[in-house]
């Protein structure tokens, strides 16, 4: 008879080795885990760093493509609007063009031999300075007519700077000249100042989250950008060797470097992207210790979690041990075999089983066994509950057959979910029936399974798409091939008032207001009907009568067949962006506070009234209007009292001009106003004399009675000046006279008098 405390160390002994052989498996496995986890940290750092790369490639290649194109377009307007000689038209283009360009500090148009034609920059003393003609982005823009070419970088924030400004300012431009060609123009070069920190304030919060540094360079090597700033090396350092620049100069388009920097003193991993457009490369590179920074934590934390499972795989030994022999002995018992004939049921597609009359498995065919992945041997003698360890799934069958074990039916069919060996979950038909010795009794079930995932799932996308439709926060249409409705969702009736029922049948033109151009309707369906999808804006009407704006794309709906049998429209409400749209509008080009023109909407309108001007032969006033004792007001009432006067002197101002006279806010409490399409000078003295009137009413603020005049300057145009710069000045000079002479009146313009010295009769 074996000993039994033999055979318990035996066991135990096997526990062991067993135990030992799970610790080495999973020290392998750690060991594998950390080695493959460090690839996928470094591979993800580089993935990162490329991704961004190509962000800013794209970004940079855009910002110099606009800025190319604002350049040939400026280029086009010079020639077709202006002429060499005509130096303030052509500041005032320039200063036009690069408003909306917030890339560009300054536009300057030179002559072929370097002279100064126009400059958008006012401060700016480029006409002064020498030797622009010899600039490197002159020459390589003079010599090569209707190109674009990107220059190393320049000092200064305009061209022309003074030398000890620029370097104490720590700005840098970057040169993008055009050389134009043409008549009139031919051989000049138009050169835009490009801001460095643009690029910056677009790179740096890129870095914020990662240590990242990022460089834009010259093709040749020179540094144009660099976040974050390091003043060792500022735009314009050139470092030809620098091993992305070294990569991108032999024609690789992007890639990686990993670089050991003697001044960082670890490992760089690079990143870089050059343009195919542009000879410039983006450069991102961090150190490759904080882009393993994740990994090492990983190293730390699986350490921590190794020595822990180790502890319990130890405590647990026992355990295992009790459950290798709880399993030893089941497995003894489960003896029993069940003889059916296997032919029909190996060669059924269905998965096939049959169990006995305690619930268990005594057998399946070869489509159960690769449905669960479980082979018929170690099927036997399973429960539903061991097959399908989510009790959820197991419930229902346990009910259908304990129902047929009781004899209370002769069969059962009903759905339920089941996990499958591929990882799936499958939605299964089961039907089963019980089945009987020679006495009657019942001595088991077979089951027969039928997958109606496919099916299911086509019902569920169908159920889904119904909903997703239904409940899109864009409006659904649908029409037939003539446009009659023949489908909306909700969102339609919420946006345009109409219920289902009143539009079903109708034509989508019921919410046509009369605004949307007949070429745009004929646009839409010419595009639809071949097939193709439109996009457009819409004026529409609700049916409460309200106006609104709707964006729709509108498209065909073909059949199996390819043939268009619908249309289909998906439209957004745009109403609220477009009320944004036009207060932003609104306040480019006025005042915030008392609503007139702003300095920039002011100046546009004066230029007009003066090109008219000499066009009809006709005088133009500008007046320089100053509130007199404002201050003192403002701060003894307070800003808020303050505001409600300049708003109502704002509308006095207003009352006492004409309609086609433009009165402004020129800042604090300034206003400017032109007079236009004056008959006779004498009407500014008689506007001045009524302007004052006016203004000298008192005025009940906050219960206090405020009297405040204005002191004003009136210039004339030509007499005192033909462009926008030179008439404010001379009418801010004539307001200080009108100041000086008492407040509360108004002076003309007088230039000042060249006083020659007396000459003596000898001279004579």
């Amino acid at each position: 008879m074996p000993n039994p405390m033999r055979l318990l160390h035996k066991a135990s002994t096997a526990t062991i080795v067993f135990c030992t052989f799970v610790v080495l498996i999973a020290a392998v496995m750690l060991g594998r885990n950390l080695y493959i986890g460090y690839g996928q940290t470094l591979n993800d750092a580089l993935r990162n760093q490329a991704q961004v790369a190509q962000l800013l490639e794209e970004h940079t290649r855009h910002s110099f493509d606009s800025v190319e194109l604002m350049l040939n377009s400026t280029a086009e307007l010079l020639q077709r609007t202006t002429r060499p000689t005509e130096r303030t038209a052509i500041d005032a283009l320039l200063r036009e063009r690069i408003v909306d360009a917030p890339l560009v500090r300054q536009l300057l148009l030179l002559d072929g031999s370097g002279r100064v034609l126009g400059d958008s920059a006012p401060r700016s003393r480029a006409s002064e300075v020498e030797g622009l003609g010899t600039r490197d982005w002159f020459v390589l823009a003079h010599e090569a007519p209707g190109s674009v070419r990107l220059a190393r970088p320049e000092r200064g924030r305009y061209f022309g700077e003074n030398a000890e400004i620029a370097e104490s300012s720590g700005l840098w431009l970057v040169p993008m000249a055009a050389g134009l060609r043409g008549e009139g123009f031919s051989g000049s070069v138009l050169v835009a100042a490009l801001n460095p920190d643009y690029f910056r304030r677009f790179f740096s919060p890129l870095g914020h989250d990662r240590p990242l540094r990022i460089s834009l360079w010259l093709i040749d090597g020179t540094l144009l950008v660099r976040e974050p700033n390091d003043a060792a090396l500022p735009p314009g350092f050139r470092d030809a060797q620098w091993p992305a620049v070294r990569e991108a100069r032999t024609g690789l388009g992007h890639g990686v470097v990993e670089w050991d920097s003697p001044a960082e003193s670890s490992v760089q991993l690079i990143s870089f992207r050059a343009t195919m457009q542009w000879p410039v490369m983006l450069g991102v590179a961090q150190s490759k210790q904080a882009a393993l920074a994740d990994w090492y934590a990983t190293l730390r934390e699986q350490g921590i979690v190794a020595g822990g499972a180790l502890l319990v795989l130890l405590v647990f030994a026992r355990s295992l041990f009790m459950q290798v022999r709880r399993r030893e002995r089941i497995g003894a018992r489960l003896k029993a075999a069940l003889a059916l004939q296997r032919g029909l049921l190996n060669a059924m597609p269905s998965p096939v089983y049959y169990k006995d009359a305690a619930g268990r498995y005594q057998g399946c065919n070869p489509a159960f066994e690769v449905a669960f992945g479980v082979s018929e041997r170690d099927l036997q003698q399973m429960t539903v509950n061991e097959l399908l360890p989510r009790a959820s799934q197991a419930a229902p069958h346990t009910l259908a057959d304990s129902a047929l074990f009781e004899g209370s039916k002769d069969s059962s069919a009903y759905e339920s979910r089941v996990d499958y060996a591929d990882g799936q979950t499958h939605h299964v038909l089961f039907r089963k029936a019980p089945y009987r010795d020679d006495d009657g009794q019942i001595i088991g079930l077979v089951g027969v399974m039928t997958d109606l995932t496919e099916y299911k799932a086509q019902e569920d996308t169908l159920r889904m798409m119904s909903l997703a439709v239904e409940q899109s926060p864009a409006s659904v249409v649908i029409t037939d091939l003539g446009g009659n409705i023949e489908f909306v969702n909700r969102k339609f009736e919420l946006v345009t008032g109409y219920s289902r029922e009143e539009v079903i049948g109708r034509k989508p033109s019921l919410l046509k207001s009369g605004y949307t151009r007949a070429e745009q309707y004929t646009d839409l369906w010419q595009t639809i009907s071949a097939g193709g999808e439109w996009h457009g804006e819409f004026h529409n009407v609700r049916k409460n009568g309200e106006m609104y704006w709707e964006y729709a794309s509108i498209s065909a709906i073909r059949g199996a067949d390819g043939r268009i049998h619908h249309y289909m429209a998906i439209k957004e409400d745009i109403t609220e962006r477009k009320r944004l749209e036009e207060k932003l509008r609104f306040q480019a080009s006025f005042d915030a506070l008392t609503g007139l023109p702003n300095r920039v909407l002011l100046l546009d309108r004066l230029l007009h009234e003066l090109i008219r001007a000499r066009r009809t032969r006709t005088a133009v006033a500008v007046m320089f209007v100053d509130l007199d004792h404002f201050k003192e007001i403002n701060d003894g009432l307070g800003h808020a009292a303050g505001d409600e006067l300049l708003c109502r002197m704002a509308q006095r101002l207003c009352d006492a001009v004409r309609a086609c006279d433009t009165v402004g806010r020129f800042g604090g409490d300034e206003f400017v106003i032109v007079l236009s399409d004056l008959q006779a000078p004498e009407f500014a003295e008689f506007s001045a004399q009524r302007i004052l009137r006016s203004l000298m009413q008192p005025l009940d603020i906050e219960g206090h009675s405020v009297q405040c005049g204005a002191s004003i300057g009136i210039t004339l145009a030509p007499d005192d000046g033909d462009d926008c710069e030179t008439l404010l000045q001379n009418a801010d000079s004539a307001m200080y006279l009108a100041k000086s002479a008492g407040r509360g009146a108004f002076r003309y313009y007088r230039p000042p008098v060249l006083r020659l010295p007396h000459l003596s009769q000898s001279t004579h």
